[in-house]
C-alpha cells in the first residue's frame, strides 16, 4: 500500500505566539506537514500562489485583507485549497460569511491540538468540518441562515432534480461527512459516493462540496423525513 502523502498546511495569523503554538501542535502530527506561515490575508494569498498547499488555517480577524476576503480569493484562484478559519469566539454572523465565502471548516483557536488535526484532515479529505449538532442547527435555521428569496424557483428546480438516493447524500454532506463515512453510513461504494456528489454538483450549479453546503442550508433544499 503507498504511503499517503503528508497534508500541506499554512498557517495565517497576525499573531507570531498563536502562530508558533498552531505549528507546535500540528508538526507533532504524523499526517500534517506546515509549509509556512502568514501574519495577513494578503500574505496569506502570496504563500498559497508559492507553495500550493491543501489547507490553510486562516485567522478571521487580520489587519489589511482579513481573513474571509483572503478565503474568497483564494478559493477562487486554488479550489482545490481548502480553508478552515480560526476564531476567538462562536458567532453565527462570522460562521455564515465563512461558509459564504467558501471555507469548508470554522473552529475556535483554543480547540485542542486533536480537534485541529482532525479539522485539517477532514477537510483535505473533502468534508465540511462543522459538528453533528452545529450541521443540525444550521440546517433548522438556528443560526441565521435563511431561505434566498431571490431564487425560489431555481432552488425548487435543483431540489426536484435530485433523486432520492442523491438527496440522502446530500444530507450527509452537509453533516461533515466524507465519501467514504457516506458510504458506510449508506452501504454503497465509495466511488458511487463520489459520482453522486458529481451529480449533485451540477444540478445545484456548483463547484465543490462547500457551496452545496452552503446552498442547501440557505435554501433548505434537503426534504425532511415527513416530506
Amino acid at each position: 500500500m503507498a504511503k499517503r502523502r503528508k497534508v500541506r498546511v499554512i498557517i495565517a495569523d497576525d499573531h507570531e505566539m498563536i502562530r508558533k503554538g498552531l505549528r507546535s501542535m500540528l508538526t507533532s502530527e504524523r499526517s500534517i506537514q506546515v509549509v509556512g506561515e502568514a501574519s495577513s490575508g494578503a500574505e496569506a494569498i502570496s504563500l498559497v500562489n508559492e507553495e500550493n498547499p491543501d489547507v490553510v488555517l486562516m485567522d478571521l480577524k487580520m489587519p489589511g485583507m482579513d481573513g474571509l476576503e483572503a478565503t474568497r480569493r483564494i478559493r477562487a484562484e486554488h479550489p482545490s485549497v481548502s480553508v478552515v478559519i480560526l476564531s476567538a469566539y462562536v458567532n453565527e454572523t462570522h460562521m455564515q460569511d465563512a461558509a459564504t465565502a467558501g471555507a469548508a471548516g470554522y473552529i475556535l483557536k483554543d480547540s485542542s491540538k486533536e480537534l485541529i488535526g482532525d479539522a485539517v484532515r477532514a477537510v483535505h479529505d473533502g468534508a465540511l468540518f462543522f459538528s453533528r449538532s452545529l450541521a443540525g442547527s444550521m440546517a433548522k435555521g438556528q443560526w441565521g441562515f435563511s431561505p434566498i428569496p431571490a431564487q425560489p424557483r431555481d432552488l425548487k428546480t435543483a431540489r426536484n432534480q435530485l433523486t432520492p438516493r442523491e438527496q440522502e447524500v446530500l444530507k450527509l454532506l452537509v453533516e461533515g461527512l466524507t465519501n467514504k463515512e457516506i458510504g458506510a453510513r449508506l452501504y454503497i461504494a465509495e466511488l458511487t459516493v463520489k459520482k453522486h456528489v458529481q451529480s449533485i454538483l451540477s444540478k445545484l450549479g456548483v463547484s465543490d462540496r462547500t457551496e452545496a453546503a452552503v446552498k442547501t442550508i440557505r435554501g433548505e433544499m434537503v426534504k425532511s423525513e415527513a416530506g
